[in-house]
């Protein structure tokens, strides 16, 4: 995927992102018949919900509301398992959505856009890879979402830490969830972090002789609820 000829064939357009904007614009693009380059830094589709796999993630928001109503086959044949879907189901929510509708073969993963420059005497979008990939569409569209790079806390002295540190949203995909002997949470990262952190809490906390020290800048009220999907949500979610 490399059009490096600034004054060779180009796409009509360029999608960044392979979260839920991502995969829909690339399905809508394709379906309106245009050619289409898709980049994801990620090594997969998910978007955010590819990097955030620390313990106990889940959705703050019924699950229905995280599902794509423009497919009817993806709108019947997908049945969510909880009210409040976890990660895992989750991101098996993307795998599925992907291989149902064919959109991995428009994606270039573990790729990351680091530059897009408007020529405006040719009325296009140059866009620059991490690999040296130029690729140039008369659209340019940045399906990266708000979250989608991680702030660390501002600690005077983290830096001196000599532990294991670890963020939510750059969970190590090689590690245990559940594999924790102590664990310090601070909840000073930025906007949604406080449900990270109570997630988390909750998930190593249950687990019996674990030593868990929250610290937390605000205190806040937070409903931590896990419910199973009945029969009836599932039935309402497919009207």
């Amino acid at each position: 995927m490399n059009s490096s000829d600034a004054k060779g064939p180009h796409l009509d357009v360029i999608v960044v992102g392979a979260g839920f904007g991502g995969l829909y614009a690339v399905y809508k693009f394709r379906e309106m018949g245009l050619k289409i380059a898709a980049f994801e830094a990620g090594g997969d589709v998910g978007g955010v919900w590819y990097w955030n796999r620390y313990p106990g993630a889940r959705v703050d928001l019924p699950s229905i509301d995280y599902s794509y109503s423009f497919s009817p086959e993806v709108e019947q044949e997908w049945t969510w398992s909880e009210e409040f879907a976890s990660q895992p189901e989750l991101l098996a929510y993307f795998n599925f959505v992907a291989d149902r509708l064919d959109l991995r073969r428009h994606y270039q993963f573990k790729t990351r856009i680091v530059r897009a420059v408007w020529d405006e005497a040719r009325k296009l979008w140059t866009v620059t890879t991490d690999r040296g990939e130029t690729v140039a569409a008369t659209y340019c569209v940045m399906a990266t979402g708000p979250l989608s790079v991680p702030r660390d806390p501002e600690i005077p002295g983290v830096e001196l830490y000599t532990g294991e540190l670890l963020r939510a949203g750059r969970w190590p995909h090689h590690r245990p969830r559940d594999r924790f002997q102590r664990a310090d949470l601070s909840d000073e990262a930025a906007d949604c972090a406080d449900r990270d952190a109570y997630d988390f809490v909750a998930r190593v906390r249950r687990d019996r002789g674990r030593r868990v020290a929250a610290h937390e800048r605000t205190a806040r009220l937070r409903w931590l609820n896990a419910f199973a999907c009945s029969g009836q949500y599932a039935a309402a979610a497919r009207a």
